[in-house]
């Protein structure tokens, strides 16, 4: 469904990178996430 949702977005004509999408299946915990999440805002920062 996520997918589905991103593929509207980007035919929308949204900023593909605009959109974030991170599988969660390997995480093992809401620090982890929480990690990913900081490493992808600081990415942002720098584009």
């Amino acid at each position: 469904m996520i997918k589905i949702l991103i593929k509207k977005l980007l035919n929308m004509g949204v900023d593909p990178y605009a959109i974030f999408y991170f599988r969660c299946d390997e995480l093992v915990d809401f620090k982890e996430l929480l990690r990913v999440l900081r490493t992808y805002l600081n990415f942002k920062k720098t584009i």
